[in-house]
């Protein structure tokens, strides 16, 4: 579920433009008021939301319009939650200065209807003193060959929160095989045959300590070898602050560190390797 709409369109090219022409020229008292008149001209972007439906095998369609989404807005935030509890999830989205949307799922009821198989399964975790909702704990369910995978937390984008609940839908299962919890805590628990179209309530008080214990004496997979090797070389980056320059990057481009080839150079039968040099500073073959 991804929601849209721009109440003010900020990304106008005139604006833009305006707005670092005006940054330059005429007094502070002066730019605050043309900025606003500015804004006031601005006009707004209402667009559709958009719902992926997971295809399988890495494939997702935009379903919004066939789903009943088709309606433009200034969506700014969306959860989800049973609302009427009848086992599907019904969606909420708040919008910029008109009434929120609510959306009830119809798909229990058209199971009802048509007799068809729509089931569920709702986790409802209870972890230890510290973190009682149980975030962080990854659960695991099998059926008949197929696996589920979630990991509890209710954040979901900017500002919004679903219900603290997981939610499993499983189509014609009417049979969980086991269900594997691994709480944040790295205590686990596993439950078998269990029943689907209810509410199952999980305490971190029945799991156990994991079996696997780490060793007190590491052992390592690689040790490092460069100097028996040969491969006595350091990159020279050159000094430059990006972030005076751009001063929103997440991180450095200018001193990546050197770039990495292997091939047969001198045609040996060998991979020769040759690493980039830094700004104006020659790179290096090691044969």
């Amino acid at each position: 579920m991804i929601t849209n709409g721009y109440r003010l369109d900020v990304t106008d090219l005139d604006f833009i433009v305006y707005r670092g022409d005006d940054e330059v020229f005429g007094n502070p008292a002066e730019r605050a008021k043309k900025m606003q008149e500015a804004f006031a001209k601005l006009t707004g972007v209402k667009k559709p939301n958009f719902l992926f439906k997971n295809k399988g095998n890495l494939q997702f369609e935009n379903v919004a319009q066939s789903f009943g989404l088709e309606e433009p807005s200034y969506t700014n935030g969306t959860a989800y939650a049973d609302f009427d509890n009848d086992g599907d999830l019904d969606l909420v989205m708040n919008n910029i200065d008109d009434e929120a949307f609510v959306y009830k799922n119809t798909l229990m009821d058209k199971a009802k209807k048509d007799q068809t198989n729509n089931h569920f399964l709702r986790l409802k975790l209870q972890g230890e003193q510290l973190n009682k909702n149980g975030y962080g704990a990854k659960v695991s369910i099998f059926y008949r060959g197929n696996a589920q995978i979630a990991e509890h937390q209710t954040i979901r984008g900017y500002k919004s929160t679903v219900e603290d609940f997981i939610h499993f839908g499983l189509g014609n299962i009417t049979i969980i095989d086991s269900l594997k919890i691994i709480w944040s805590s790295g205590n686990q628990q596993v439950i078998k045959n269990i029943s689907t179209d209810k509410v199952l309530t999980i305490s971190e008080h029945n799991a156990s300590p994991p079996t696997s214990q780490i060793p007190s004496t590491p052992v390592f997979t690689f040790e490092e070898v460069s100097n028996q090797y040969g491969l006595n070389w350091q990159s020279e980056e050159n000094e430059y602050n990006d972030f005076l320059i751009q001063h929103t990057l997440p991180h450095k481009h200018s001193e990546l560190g050197a770039s990495i080839a292997v091939g047969d150079v001198n045609n040996d039968g060998l991979d020769d390797i040759f690493i980039g040099g830094s700004a104006h500073k020659k790179g290096v073959f090691f044969f």
